[in-house]
């Protein structure tokens, strides 16, 4: 009689102690490789620098992580799993490995999170360090993310773009140059104003990229007809109207920056009002309610006019239904 044959483990303590050299050193290799991404970018000239670096280091030891590691199994199986010479049989036929599976996809769903995770994190902090000051050329108020009151930096320049060149002026001292000098450690306000088209402006050495669009900008035209409005009624709305819009013009978001400027913004507008959900009644809004009902045009071969429309999207129209039913809007 011989002794029932023993399974040997799946894995020896050499083959772990082997993985786990190999991730130390792809560990290793990956920081090393983040810190080495300073050396790439430009001179640290803002207090948004350190940050888009720090972001930019960590992105870079994450894609040499996964690259080196891809690479190295690949490499792994070319050399160590490679059929013999003369060897023309079928590999063995493989159906799936659900263990392998989910490890390949956590693994990347981990590294994304985290990479998205650490880009939210610089994002806020750049909005706590100083937003983008705003000055519209045609009203003079100083404005800090968007609210009236703040006051700006003393020390100014004057960005002037063109095609093809840069002009940058100093009030305070008199000169224009086509070479931009600060004051170290003095915070500036750059008023930026373009003479023809849509320029970037972007400083290597700041990390940050503003658009510089010409004054006034492209017309933008829209009518609008209240169909039915409610008065405020506590509680549960507060000033509601139904309202057609016909565009004149065709602008990004037209309808829906024109009706904020005015103090009306769209339900539920994410972007331009105020909260990003709202209820009315037992209703719960979490799209905004903006729909495109009608579309009229002439047809370019027949010229006959052509007219489309479409019918209200579910919550729209309950929205509609509840407010004429329930508060006895008047059109």
């Amino acid at each position: 009689m011989t002794a029932p044959p023993t399974n040997s483990p799946r894995f020896s303590p050499l083959s772990i102690g082997g993985l786990a050299l190999w991730v130390a050193i792809l560990v290793a290799l990956s920081l090393w490789m983040g810190q080495q991404a300073y050396r790439w970018l430009p001179v640290q000239a803002s207090t948004a620098a350190p940050l888009v670096d720090g972001l930019f280091s960590f992105e870079t030891a994450v894609g040499t992580f996964v690259f080196l590691g891809v690479i190295s199994v690949m490499a792994w199986v070319v050399l160590m799993h490679r059929a013999e010479k003369y060897d023309e049989t079928d590999a063995e036929p493989i159906e799936g490995n659900t263990r392998l599976e989910v490890i390949w996809t956590a693994i990347p769903f981990i590294l994304v999170m985290a990479i998205a995770y650490d880009a939210i994190q610089v994002n806020t902090r750049l909005g706590v360090l100083g937003p983008m000051e705003h000055i519209h050329q045609s009203n003079p108020v100083e404005q800090v993310g968007g609210y009236p009151g703040d006051s700006l930096p003393a020390e100014q320049v004057e960005v002037i773009a063109r095609q093809w060149s840069w002009e940058f002026r100093y009030p305070s001292s008199k000169v224009s140059s086509t070479e931009l000098h600060l004051v170290l450690d003095q915070p500036v306000t750059f008023r930026l104003v373009s003479e023809d088209v849509l320029h970037g402006f972007y400083i290597p050495a700041f990390r940050l990229k503003q658009d510089v669009v010409r004054d006034g900008g492209l017309p933008a035209h829209s009518i609008y007809t209240v169909e039915a409005s409610a008065p405020v009624v506590q509680g549960i709305i507060d000033g509601v109207a139904l309202v057609r819009v016909k565009l004149m013009t065709g602008r990004t978001h037209q309808i829906r920056v024109h009706l904020a400027v005015i103090g009306h913004a769209v339900l539920a507008d994410r972007l331009y009002g105020r909260e990003t959900r709202c209820s009315i009644g037992p209703l719960t809004i979490t799209t905004h309610l903006l729909h495109a009902w009608q579309y009229a045009f002439v047809h370019p071969t027949t010229q006959a006019p052509v007219t489309v429309t479409a019918p209200l999207p579910a919550p729209f129209q309950a929205c509609v239904q509840y407010c004429f039913g329930v508060l006895g809007l008047t059109a």
